[in-house]
């Protein structure tokens, strides 16, 4: 933009021919300064001295200026600046009408069909709704979804379009109520069988815990199960003298409840000894020196009993054999020096024993011993 000079028209060359030999004059510049122009924008009308060129320029509303908005390259008269950013610019910026967010006009038509607030048709009932509410409005509102009967968990397997929900309960109601019935009837079944389930489980655990009851009163009683094979080689081989008695593994008398034990074993004479020599089967038992000897009370208090199981199949037609022994009745159990022992000499005779078919199966009898304190 520039200015001129209304009333002194010449070229550059007769300025530079004028002032070359210039120099700084504050009279001079004032003169100068006074000049009269007028202003060169089209349409404006104003004329004035040369010193107020500029403040005039700034203000000036034919003066051309650059838009204000981002990315627009328009220039117009300044008078017009105000209409054209605010209304009439395509990079002004909008609030999209559904999200509310802010976009460059001349992009709103691109945003607008991508926006999950713009409002879009329903595909089956033609309702209005946002784009981000399609799915959940065809899940759960739209009239026209089809959805299962309510009596579903009953067994109806109709689908119907969510408007006339109402209207098929109400010409339904003999067929839902069979439903109900039959699955009442399958419910009060099923309840039954848990019952008696429950009852089945119940007894299970009574008859579990009365195994364990029982086991733990065997570890608190000490019992030792001694099994005896080939039980009638045994007693041939006694009758001949070749050898009268059978011994266990030694073992100690420790229960639960005690910190040490004494060493002993068991002992069986098949064809008997003292009065049941050749009659009877002798049980004893017999104290050994052990680790714990200097430690233990003397003489050895126990209450020993010798039990021959009687093995028929059915545990209510048993009859064990059995006898008791109070050791500290016997001089043998004093102290372990003289690697004798005590019992039974008539335990149970070769008669009871061989010919009832209960004491001796597959060869094997069992004999258990419960050592406890009396």
């Amino acid at each position: 933009m520039s200015y001129f000079w209304p009333y002194f028209k010449f070229s550059s060359l007769s300025v530079d021919f004028v002032f070359k030999d210039v120099f700084s004059d504050a009279a001079t510049k004032r003169t100068i300064l006074s000049l009269p122009i007028r202003c060169s924008s089209v349409g404006c009308v104003w004329t004035g001295e040369l010193r107020n060129s500029e403040n005039h320029q700034s203000n000036c509303d034919f003066y051309i200026v650059s838009c204000t908005n981002k990315n627009c390259d328009v220039t117009l008269q300044r008078r017009r600046l105000q209409d054209h950013v605010t209304n009439m610019c395509q990079w002004r910026i909008i609030n999209c009408s559904y999200c509310g967010e802010p976009y460059p006009h001349c992009q709103m038509e691109y945003h607008v069909p991508q926006c999950n607030k713009c409002p879009v048709t329903c595909t089956k009932c033609d309702s209005s709704i946002p784009k981000e509410m399609v799915s959940t409005h065809i899940k759960e509102e739209c009239p026209l979804t089809e959805i299962p009967c309510p009596y579903k968990h009953l067994g109806c397997e109709i689908m119907i379009e969510r408007r006339r929900v109402d209207s098929h309960l109400q010409s339904d109601v003999k067929a839902h109520l069979h439903l109900a019935c039959a699955k009442l009837d399958e419910t009060e079944s099923r309840w039954n069988d848990t019952q008696r389930d429950l009852v089945a489980t119940k007894l299970n655990l009574t008859e579990t815990t009365y195994k364990l009851q029982e086991a733990t009163d065997l570890l608190q009683r000490k019992v030792y199960p001694w099994k005896i094979g080939g039980f009638r080689k045994k007693l041939r081989r006694a009758k001949t003298g070749k050898r009268d008695v059978v011994e266990s593994d030694p073992f100690y008398t420790k229960a639960e409840t005690e910190s040490y034990g004494y060493q002993v074993k068991v002992c069986i004479h098949p064809n008997g000894i003292s009065s049941g020599k050749n009659t009877h089967l002798s049980v004893s038992l017999m104290l050994l020196k052990g680790e714990y000897d200097a430690i233990l009370p003397w003489p050895m208090n126990k209450k020993v009993k010798f039990i021959l199981i009687d093995q028929q199949k059915h545990p209510d037609e048993r009859v064990n054999v059995f006898e008791e022994l109070l050791t500290n009745r016997c001089t043998e159990f004093a102290r372990p020096e003289t690697g004798e022992g005590s019992g039974f000499d008539t335990f149970i005779s070769h008669r009871d024993l061989l010919n009832s078919k209960r004491f001796i199966v597959n060869d094997t009898l069992f004999l258990q011993v419960e050592i406890n304190s009396p």
